[in-house]
């Protein structure tokens, strides 16, 4: 069972959440409404009733109330944002170690397989699957196919 991502309760994120209502010009009840919570759970959170405030509240506050997470917890500017920006908002806000992981070892793979062929990187495929290193065969798999409109059905080309 994993568990949710949660994130300390400050007064001054307390603060912030209670600005956010005021601004809104909607009364607590109609707030919590709004963005998908009862009325309790909002007058809990307002009053610091909670320790932390998890990503599930966070996410819930951006995609129904359209308040910025970052915002909620630093005090970052701007307080509203659009919603199309919850990830790359989400993805600065927390720090992800298995993303960057990933990100170096695709450019590594990027840089390993420049001068191979498609072909070429296919056993490697094969190769990382045979010897139980699945996550490295998902990352060329993913490169394979990132590359693959630069190449012809069945031609031999190099990557560049």
């Amino acid at each position: 069972m994993s568990q949710e991502l949660k994130f300390i309760l400050k007064p001054e994120v307390i603060g912030r959440l209670k600005a956010a209502v005021a601004q809104s010009g909607l009364t607590d009840e109609q707030f919590a409404e709004n963005c998908g919570f009862t009325k309790g759970q909002i007058s809990k959170l307002l009053s610091g009733g909670p320790q932390n405030i998890s990503k599930r509240w966070l996410t819930a506050l951006h995609d129904k109330c359209d308040l910025n997470p970052q915002w909620i917890l630093t005090g970052e500017l701007p307080m509203k944002v659009e919603k199309e920006t919850i990830r790359e908002t989400y993805k600065r806000t927390v720090h992800d170690p298995i993303a960057e992981q990933n990100a170096i070892a695709r450019e590594s793979l990027r840089f390993m397989t420049r001068n191979k062929t498609v072909e070429q990187i296919r056993e490697d495929v094969l190769a990382a699957v045979e010897s139980g290193e699945f996550a490295q065969a998902r990352l060329l798999v993913d490169l394979l196919e990132e590359m693959w409109p630069h190449f012809g059905a069945g031609k031999q080309k190099h990557v560049s």
